[in-house]
């Protein structure tokens, strides 16, 4: 069920941001909650992505908790933290918009690689998608130690039919359209709150 339920949580924000205009708070951090599930799935190789989101929307789950007025939606969240001069440090260890940014980061990679993947052959193998995905995104955040582990990790991924596996997603039922379907709802996700980020000079936030 990890594929099916990524994109039902992808979808069902997808379309309830077209229909409002925002991006619910809670509905991205429950989509995030089952792009790490998936991920995690893997096996310890998209680790060092996994275990960042957990921890990002953590911290996004209490402060939606503490304060539903000011973080029931990435837009209010983004907004109040700059009107009160705290995107860089708050009350929490971390800021609502420093966790969304590095989100933001996270996602750009996922959908880089899911859409190399779709184009892939079940018998190719997907640690050269995963590799130039990296490569184009994450990468230019990260120091030469990091950037060489992840390559280490990368190269023991399997074959995209042995990803499906992990995907639970049945070679019998693939739909090449479902990759590019997900990466084209999530861009309409991520790209209004990138650009939110980038009006409020907050995407060098580290």
């Amino acid at each position: 069920m990890a594929w099916q339920q990524v994109m039902v949580s992808t979808l069902t924000l997808a379309e309830d941001r077209g229909a409002k205009g925002t991006t619910d708070m809670q509905m991205y951090i429950d989509t995030f909650q089952q792009i790490s599930d998936m991920l995690g799935s893997f096996g310890t190789v998209f680790g060092f992505v996994s275990s960042d989101i957990n921890s990002k929307i953590a911290v996004l789950r209490e402060f939606l908790n503490d304060d539903p007025e000011h973080f029931s939606t990435l837009e209010t969240a983004v907004e109040f933290e700059v009107e009160t001069n705290t995107t860089v440090k708050s009350k929490k260890s971390q800021s609502a918009s420093r966790c969304i940014n590095r989100l933001q980061r996270a996602l750009e990679f996922i959908v880089a690689f899911i859409r190399k993947v779709g184009g892939l052959a079940l018998d190719s193998s997907s640690s050269k998608a995963a590799s130039e995905a990296y490569s184009e995104t994450l990468s230019k955040h990260h120091g030469w130690i990091v950037r060489k582990t992840v390559g280490v990790a990368i190269m023991t991924l399997g074959s995209k039919a042995d990803l499906m596996k992990k995907m639970k997603y049945n070679e019998a039922d693939e739909d090449k359209q479902d990759y590019e379907r997900f990466c084209t709802e999530i861009d309409t996700i991520w790209n209004p709150v990138n650009e939110l980020l980038s009006a409020k000079n907050l995407l060098t936030l580290a």
